[in-house]
C-alpha cells in the first residue's frame, strides 16, 4: 500500500487528566507567613471573605456554620459574642475549630500558625486575646502607600501587646474618625476600615481612648516596646514546633528564684500571691501570659527561651529588677461607690412619673448597669416600702458598681485594669 501521500499527525494521550483535588474556598495564602508577623486568624477570615465578594457574617453562615464552625449569635456587640469572636485567634476549642474548618474549605493545613495554639498547653485564656481590635496607624499607612494588602498580625490581637515594636508607637483602640472601638471580627468587617463609619483606620488623628478598653494597664513605653518584642520572638519560636516549658522545670527555675530572696519577696516582686507561687511550683499551675513576661524579665532570660524549656536554672544566681513595673493584685476588693439612699430616693421619685419607669429604663437612667435584671414589668404602686424599693435597685446593679449610661459603641467592656494569676 503506497503512504507517499498520507501526512503525519502528533499523537494524542486519550488518557484521562489527574485533576488535583478543588478547594470549595479560594486557596488564599496567609500574609507573612512564617514570620513573626503573621497575620492572625480573623484578619486572613476576612480578607478571605472579601475575596469572595462576600461579608464575613455571610461567610459564616454560608459556608462555616454547617461544617460546625461559627455560632449564631457570634457578631453580637455583647461582651460574650467579643470573647468568642477573640477567641478564634486564640488556643481554645473555637480557634481548633475555626483552623479545621477553614482549612478543609481551603485545603490549607497551616492555619494553625495564625492562632495561639502551638502554645495550648503553656498559656491560660486569661488575659491572653484582646476583646477588641488594635492597629498601628503607621503601619497600615505604610502598607497603603506602597501597595500592600492591609491585615491583622497576631501580634496585635493579644492582650499585653499595646506598642507597635517596628515603630514604636502605641496600638490605637478606637476609630481617628468616629471615636468607636472596633471588634476582632464584625458582620461587615473590612480590614483597615471602621465597621461603623467605614473610613479608614490608617489615619491617626484625634485622641484615642484607648485606656477604657485594656483589661491590663499599660505601663512605660520601654517596658511595653521591650514586651512586644519578646512576643514577636514568642511567635516566630512557635512556627518550628519547639518543645515546650514542662511542669518540672518551671518547678526548678521558681525553686531557684526563691532560693535567691525568698518565696514571699518573689511573689511581691511579680505581682501575685505567695499562694500562687506555690500552686505554680508544686500543682502545676500555669501562669498567665503576664506573669511569664514578668518572671522572664525577673529571671533576665527571653521569653521564648523560657517557655521553650532552654532557661537554664543553674545559670540563675540573681534576679534582675530593672525596668520591672509594679503590678498590682487584679484581685484586691474594690470599695464599692454606690450610695443606697440615692439610689432609693431617686427610685421614689421615678415612681412618681406617669407611667412610672420600668427598673431597667431606671437603671439606664441614672447611669446603672442592669445585670442580672429580671423585672420586666412596669411599677405601678407609689406606695411600694423603702426596703422594696432598695431590693429592685439592687437588681438593677451589676456587682453593686455604678456605671455611666452608654450604648456599647461609647461604653468600657467589663474588665479590669491591672491583673494577677
Amino acid at each position: 500500500m503506497r503512504t507517499d501521500g498520507l501526512a503525519i499527525y502528533e499523537t494524542w494521550d486519550l488518557r484521562a487528566s489527574v485533576v488535583p483535588p478543588r478547594s470549595q474556598l479560594f486557596n488564599l495564602s496567609p500574609i507573612g507567613l512564617g514570620t513573626p508577623m503573621v497575620e492572625c486568624l480573623t484578619s486572613y477570615f476576612s480578607r478571605l471573605a472579601h475575596a469572595h465578594c462576600l461579608s464575613p457574617g455571610a461567610l459564616t453562615q454560608y459556608e462555616l456554620m454547617p461544617h460546625g464552625a461559627g455560632a449564631r449569635h457570634m457578631f453580637s456587640r455583647k461582651t460574650r459574642a467579643r470573647s468568642y469572636t477573640a477567641g478564634i485567634n486564640g488556643k481554645d476549642n473555637v480557634a481548633a475549630n475555626f483552623v479545621s474548618v477553614l482549612g478543609n474549605l481551603t485545603s490549607r493545613g497551616d492555619l494553625k500558625y495564625l492562632t495561639m495554639i502551638p502554645w495550648k498547653s503553656l498559656l491560660p485564656s486569661k488575659f491572653l486575646m484582646r476583646n477588641v481590635a488594635a492597629w498601628c496607624p503607621d503601619c497600615l499607612l505604610g502598607w497603603e502607600q506602597s501597595g500592600k494588602p492591609a491585615y491583622v498580625p497576631l501580634l496585635w490581637t493579644l492582650e499585653v501587646v499595646k506598642f507597635c515594636p517596628h515603630h514604636r508607637r502605641a496600638l490605637r483602640l478606637t476609630c481617628p474618625h468616629c471615636k468607636r472601638p472596633q471588634e476582632v471580627l464584625g458582620q461587615r468587617s473590612r480590614v483597615g476600615f471602621c465597621a461603623r463609619c467605614r473610613r479608614s483606620l490608617a489615619s491617626d488623628s484625634g485622641k484615642d481612648d484607648s485606656e477604657r478598653y485594656w483589661a491590663l494597664q499599660q505601663e512605660t513605653p520601654e517596658w511595653e516596646i521591650w514586651v512586644a518584642n519578646q512576643v514577636v520572638r514568642l511567635i516566630k519560636a512557635g512556627l518550628y514546633y519547639p518543645p515546650l516549658l514542662t511542669r518540672e522545670q518551671l518547678s526548678e527555675v521558681i525553686r531557684v528564684a526563691t532560693d535567691v530572696i525568698g518565696s514571699s519577696e518573689f511573689a511581691r516582686i511579680l505581682g501575685v500571691s505567695a499562694t500562687a507561687v506555690y500552686e505554680w511550683q508544686i500543682h502545676g499551675v500555669q501562669p498567665t501570659l503576664m506573669l511569664y513576661l514578668r518572671l522572664a524579665r525577673v529571671l533576665n532570660v527571653p521569653l521564648a527561651d523560657l517557655l521553650t524549656g532552654r532557661a537554664i536554672p543553674a545559670n540563675i544566681y540573681s534576679l534582675c529588677l530593672i525596668g520591672l513595673p509594679h503590678w498590682h493584685n487584679v484581685w484586691a476588693p474594690r470599695h464599692s461607690t454606690f450610695n443606697n439612699k440615692n439610689a432609693a430616693r431617686q427610685m421614689k421619685a421615678a415612681l412618681r412619673g406617669v407611667p412610672p419607669p420600668s427598673p431597667m429604663a431606671f437603671a439606664k437612667r441614672h447611669g446603672y448597669t442592669h445585670g442580672i435584671l429580671c423585672v420586666n414589668t412596669f411599677l405601678t404602686d407609689v406606695e411600694r416600702s423603702s426596703s422594696d424599693i432598695e431590693s429592685i435597685t439592687r437588681l438593677a446593679l451589676n456587682n453593686g458598681e455604678p456605671q455611666e449610661s452608654r450604648s456599647f459603641d461609647e461604653s468600657p467592656f467589663d474588665c479590669t485594669t491591672t491583673g494577677r494569676n
